[in-house]
């Protein structure tokens, strides 16, 4: 709903198995982490190379509300596995904050903030940054544990949001989707080009 009020994106989503098929049709890989178990296989690794390599973008999010969940290193697994399949043109690193996600629509000077209340940091370890894999220097997936998921939609019970203000959370991702989606135009455009 707020995509659709602020911003000029035709979103439709639908779970995936991370198949070939699914992922061809898709622009955005978009993974939550939850209290629930992940676990990807060496298949859907290489479906999401693919992916990667022709155009496509992850985002990744840990949101567990109890202490940090086993799914936070099961998703930086998942991600350091196909950046390997990508080859050797990929790096890992904390994205950094003049990076255009942060100023493609709306600017940015820090993170938006985590919510406390949700993800219970007492008890784990939340990074004050976005990471972020790079393939040919072009950023192709952020990943976060910082639970901004909760904000971004209708994840989880809905009094997770009620009374509180996601609208920076919200931004930022369209930040990222309008940097995604211009990624891939920009690739198909140099692509053509080359030919």
């Amino acid at each position: 709903a707020y995509l659709a009020e602020f911003t000029n994106f035709k979103i439709s989503y639908t779970k995936t198995s991370l198949s070939m098929r699914d992922l061809k049709s898709s622009n955005i890989l978009l993974i939550i982490g939850d209290e629930g178990k992940l676990s990807f296989t060496l298949d859907q690794a290489k479906s999401a190379a693919e992916f990667v390599r022709d155009g496509g973008f992850i985002i990744a999010d840990e949101r567990s509300s109890t202490a940090q969940s086993e799914n936070w290193q099961t998703i930086n697994n998942f991600l350091t596995e196909i950046g390997g399949l990508l080859g050797p043109n990929v790096t890992y690193g904390r994205i950094p904050m003049d990076h255009p996600i942060y100023s493609v629509w709306k600017r940015f000077d820090v993170v938006p903030p985590c919510d406390i209340e949700l993800l219970n940091v007492h008890n784990r370890i939340v990074n004050d940054f976005l990471g972020g894999i790079f393939y040919q220097e072009r950023l192709v997936a952020v990943i976060s544990n910082r639970g901004y998921s909760t904000a971004w939609g209708k994840f989880g019970p809905p009094e997770f949001r009620e009374g509180k203000d996601y609208t920076r959370h919200r931004e930022l991702l369209s930040n990222i989707l309008y940097y995604a989606i211009e990624s891939k135009r920009q690739l198909t455009v140099d692509d053509t080009t080359s030919k």
